[in-house]
């Protein structure tokens, strides 16, 4: 049986382990309530570099979904934007009239400590050949 006084001092040795593994820990960021896309994507013709207005396909299994306008580049490329807050690994075509289009396999999306971690493509098409 312990005394009262070896009570007191295994108490405290507790207390201090206790105290010691919860002040090291790393602080937390506060997440935001903000809705992040998994991918956002400019598309621009391969030769000039000129924007294109394009259509952008993803899909990872049965998930299917067209990125829509999230807004615009400084030089005025629009911007692309979907897969909000769903990590996967996807398939993203490209396409836009007069061009050939671009498949890009295994696009990963991962989780981050509060959202996905956004995964942007620069997305460069080539004009097809007519015949």
């Amino acid at each position: 049986m312990l005394s009262l006084n070896q009570a007191a001092i295994a108490l405290g040795a507790i207390a201090l382990t206790f105290s010691s593994t919860y002040t090291q820990a790393k602080p937390m960021k506060p997440c935001t309530p903000s809705f992040e896309p998994g991918i956002t994507a400019t598309v621009a013709d391969a030769k000039t570099k000129t924007a294109l207005e394009a259509q952008i396909v993803i899909q990872e299994s049965t998930f299917q979904e067209t990125l829509r306008v999230q807004g615009a580049t400084a030089s005025g490329q629009t911007i692309y934007g979907g897969a909000f807050e769903r990590p996967g690994r996807y398939t993203v075509t490209a396409s836009a009239p007069g061009y050939r289009s671009t498949v890009l396999k295994d696009v990963q999306v991962s989780k981050a400590e509060c959202h996905v971690a956004t995964r942007r493509l620069d997305i460069k098409l080539k004009r097809a050949v007519s015949q």
